[in-house]
Protein backbone atom coordinates (compact mmCIF):
# COMPACT_ATOMS: atom_id res chain seq x y z
CA UNK A 1 0.00 0.00 0.00
CA UNK A 2 1.60 3.34 -1.08
CA UNK A 3 1.13 5.08 2.25
CA UNK A 4 3.28 8.23 2.07
CA UNK A 5 2.38 9.89 5.38
CA UNK A 6 0.88 8.68 8.64
CA UNK A 7 0.66 10.35 12.02
CA UNK A 8 -0.84 9.46 15.39
CA UNK A 9 -2.41 12.49 17.05
CA UNK A 10 -3.46 13.29 20.60
CA UNK A 11 -6.59 11.80 22.14
CA UNK A 12 -6.88 9.02 19.58
CA UNK A 13 -6.81 11.05 16.38
CA UNK A 14 -4.92 9.80 13.33
CA UNK A 15 -4.27 10.84 9.75
CA UNK A 16 -2.96 9.03 6.68
CA UNK A 17 -2.17 9.97 3.08
CA UNK A 18 -2.10 7.49 0.21
CA UNK A 19 -0.61 8.07 -3.25
CA UNK A 20 -3.29 6.28 -5.23
CA UNK A 21 -1.59 5.08 -8.41
CA UNK A 22 -3.26 1.65 -8.64
CA UNK A 23 -5.99 0.72 -11.08
CA UNK A 24 -9.52 0.40 -9.72
CA UNK A 25 -9.52 -3.37 -10.18
CA UNK A 26 -6.34 -3.73 -8.14
CA UNK A 27 -7.79 -1.66 -5.30
CA UNK A 28 -10.96 -3.75 -5.26
CA UNK A 29 -8.85 -6.83 -4.48
CA UNK A 30 -7.82 -5.30 -1.14
CA UNK A 31 -10.20 -6.64 1.54
CA UNK A 32 -12.63 -4.09 2.89
CA UNK A 33 -15.94 -2.40 2.23
CA UNK A 34 -16.72 -1.78 -1.44
CA UNK A 35 -18.61 1.50 -1.99
CA UNK A 36 -21.67 1.85 -4.18
CA UNK A 37 -20.39 2.97 -7.57
CA UNK A 38 -23.79 3.24 -9.26
CA UNK A 39 -23.77 7.08 -9.49
CA UNK A 40 -20.02 7.33 -10.15
CA UNK A 41 -18.63 7.42 -13.68
CA UNK A 42 -15.09 8.73 -13.16
CA UNK A 43 -12.42 6.08 -12.55
CA UNK A 44 -10.46 8.63 -10.53
CA UNK A 45 -13.44 9.21 -8.24
CA UNK A 46 -13.90 5.46 -7.84
CA UNK A 47 -10.26 5.12 -6.75
CA UNK A 48 -10.74 7.96 -4.26
CA UNK A 49 -13.80 6.29 -2.74
CA UNK A 50 -12.09 2.92 -2.39
CA UNK A 51 -8.83 4.39 -1.09
CA UNK A 52 -10.52 6.52 1.57
CA UNK A 53 -12.33 3.45 2.91
CA UNK A 54 -9.16 1.36 2.94
CA UNK A 55 -7.33 4.09 4.84
CA UNK A 56 -10.16 4.46 7.35
CA UNK A 57 -10.25 0.70 7.84
CA UNK A 58 -6.49 0.55 8.47
CA UNK A 59 -6.72 3.31 11.09
CA UNK A 60 -9.80 1.96 12.87
CA UNK A 61 -8.93 -1.74 12.46
CA UNK A 62 -12.39 -2.64 11.15
CA UNK A 63 -14.44 -2.44 7.97
CA UNK A 64 -16.13 0.95 7.62
CA UNK A 65 -18.72 2.55 5.38
CA UNK A 66 -18.25 6.26 4.63
CA UNK A 67 -21.49 8.08 3.89
CA UNK A 68 -22.03 11.72 2.84
CA UNK A 69 -24.77 14.17 3.79
CA UNK A 70 -26.43 16.65 1.42
CA UNK A 71 -23.61 19.16 1.98
CA UNK A 72 -20.97 16.55 1.13
CA UNK A 73 -19.73 16.11 4.72
CA UNK A 74 -18.58 12.51 5.34
CA UNK A 75 -19.37 10.38 8.36
CA UNK A 76 -18.86 6.76 9.36
CA UNK A 77 -21.93 4.57 9.36
CA UNK A 78 -22.45 2.74 12.69
CA UNK A 79 -19.43 4.43 14.28
CA UNK A 80 -18.97 7.35 16.69
CA UNK A 81 -15.62 8.25 15.11
CA UNK A 82 -15.50 11.52 13.17
CA UNK A 83 -13.88 11.56 9.73
CA UNK A 84 -12.68 14.03 7.11
CA UNK A 85 -11.46 13.20 3.61
CA UNK A 86 -9.48 15.21 1.05
CA UNK A 87 -8.29 14.51 -2.51
CA UNK A 88 -5.84 16.22 -4.83
CA UNK A 89 -4.40 14.69 -7.97
CA UNK A 90 -3.68 11.04 -7.14
CA UNK A 91 -3.41 11.71 -3.39
CA UNK A 92 -6.05 10.85 -0.80
CA UNK A 93 -5.95 11.99 2.83
CA UNK A 94 -8.11 10.76 5.71
CA UNK A 95 -8.35 12.16 9.23
CA UNK A 96 -10.23 10.43 12.05
CA UNK A 97 -10.95 11.23 15.70
CA UNK A 98 -13.04 9.36 18.30
CA UNK A 99 -14.88 12.48 19.50
CA UNK A 100 -13.99 15.74 17.73
CA UNK A 101 -15.32 16.95 14.39
CA UNK A 102 -12.39 16.76 11.97
CA UNK A 103 -11.20 18.66 8.93
CA UNK A 104 -8.32 17.96 6.55
CA UNK A 105 -7.18 19.44 3.25
CA UNK A 106 -4.32 18.51 0.96
CA UNK A 107 -3.36 20.44 -2.15
CA UNK A 108 -0.81 20.06 -4.91
CA UNK A 109 1.07 23.35 -5.11
CA UNK A 110 0.45 25.07 -8.45
CA UNK A 111 0.51 28.71 -9.52
CA UNK A 112 -3.11 28.51 -10.62
CA UNK A 113 -4.10 29.61 -7.13
CA UNK A 114 -2.90 33.15 -7.88
CA UNK A 115 -5.77 33.53 -10.36
CA UNK A 116 -8.45 32.87 -7.72
CA UNK A 117 -6.80 34.48 -4.67
CA UNK A 118 -9.11 37.51 -4.89
CA UNK A 119 -12.08 35.21 -4.25
CA UNK A 120 -10.94 34.00 -0.82
CA UNK A 121 -8.32 36.44 0.55
CA UNK A 122 -9.67 39.49 2.39
CA UNK A 123 -7.97 42.90 2.38
CA UNK A 124 -7.02 42.40 6.03
CA UNK A 125 -5.45 39.01 5.30
CA UNK A 126 -3.44 40.51 2.47
CA UNK A 127 -1.81 42.79 5.05
CA UNK A 128 -0.79 39.80 7.19
CA UNK A 129 0.21 37.27 4.57
CA UNK A 130 2.47 37.63 1.55
CA UNK A 131 -0.09 36.94 -1.15
CA UNK A 132 2.64 36.78 -3.78
CA UNK A 133 4.02 33.69 -2.04
CA UNK A 134 2.59 30.35 -3.20
CA UNK A 135 2.84 28.67 0.21
CA UNK A 136 1.23 31.58 2.03
CA UNK A 137 -1.77 31.51 -0.30
CA UNK A 138 -2.23 27.76 0.10
CA UNK A 139 -2.09 28.10 3.89
CA UNK A 140 -5.02 30.50 3.72
CA UNK A 141 -7.01 28.42 1.23
CA UNK A 142 -6.46 25.09 2.98
CA UNK A 143 -7.15 26.51 6.45
CA UNK A 144 -10.47 27.82 5.20
CA UNK A 145 -11.25 24.49 3.54
CA UNK A 146 -10.61 22.70 6.85
CA UNK A 147 -12.97 24.95 8.85
CA UNK A 148 -15.57 24.67 6.09
CA UNK A 149 -15.38 20.89 6.37
CA UNK A 150 -15.60 20.95 10.16
CA UNK A 151 -18.66 23.23 9.99
CA UNK A 152 -20.26 20.91 7.45
CA UNK A 153 -22.66 23.35 5.83
CA UNK A 154 -22.62 25.08 2.46
CA UNK A 155 -23.54 28.62 3.45
CA UNK A 156 -19.99 29.85 4.19
CA UNK A 157 -18.29 32.71 2.33
CA UNK A 158 -14.53 32.09 2.35
CA UNK A 159 -13.67 35.78 2.02
CA UNK A 160 -16.29 37.25 4.36
CA UNK A 161 -16.86 34.58 7.02
CA UNK A 162 -13.39 33.04 7.49
CA UNK A 163 -10.35 35.03 8.65
CA UNK A 164 -6.78 33.70 8.97
CA UNK A 165 -3.99 35.09 11.14
CA UNK A 166 -0.41 33.87 11.50
CA UNK A 167 0.96 31.85 14.39
CA UNK A 168 4.43 30.55 15.07
CA UNK A 169 5.82 27.29 13.71
CA UNK A 170 3.41 24.87 12.08
CA UNK A 171 0.19 26.46 13.38
CA UNK A 172 -2.29 28.84 11.80
CA UNK A 173 -5.23 30.52 13.51
CA UNK A 174 -8.55 31.01 11.76
CA UNK A 175 -11.79 32.62 12.93
CA UNK A 176 -15.19 31.58 11.67
CA UNK A 177 -17.61 34.50 11.86
CA UNK A 178 -21.25 33.47 12.23
CA UNK A 179 -24.56 35.24 12.87
CA UNK A 180 -24.49 34.26 16.53
CA UNK A 181 -20.84 35.14 17.14
CA UNK A 182 -17.53 33.65 16.11
CA UNK A 183 -15.33 30.62 16.77
CA UNK A 184 -11.55 30.25 16.65
CA UNK A 185 -9.61 27.24 15.39
CA UNK A 186 -5.91 26.44 15.72
CA UNK A 187 -4.87 24.29 12.75
CA UNK A 188 -1.69 22.40 11.90
CA UNK A 189 0.20 22.98 8.66
CA UNK A 190 2.70 20.60 7.05
CA UNK A 191 4.50 20.73 3.73
CA UNK A 192 5.39 17.46 1.99
CA UNK A 193 8.07 18.81 -0.32
CA UNK A 194 8.86 15.46 -1.90
CA UNK A 195 5.33 15.32 -3.34
CA UNK A 196 4.81 19.08 -3.81
CA UNK A 197 1.92 18.97 -1.32
CA UNK A 198 0.65 21.17 1.48
CA UNK A 199 -1.41 19.65 4.29
CA UNK A 200 -3.63 21.45 6.81
CA UNK A 201 -5.76 19.71 9.43
CA UNK A 202 -7.50 20.30 12.73
CA UNK A 203 -10.49 19.64 14.96
CA UNK A 204 -13.45 21.35 16.56
CA UNK A 205 -12.04 21.95 20.04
Amino acid sequence: MPLIYSKKLTEGGELSIWHSTEETESLLKIPGHVPDFSPVKSEKRKRELITSRILAKSMLNKDVDIIYNVSGKPSLKDSDFKISVSHTGDFVAVLVHPKKEAGIDIEILTERIFKIAHKFVSDEESQIFNTKDLIELYKIWSAKEVVYKIYGRKEVDFKRDLFCSKLEGDKIKIRHKMNNGSKDFILTVAQLKKYNLILVYGFDE
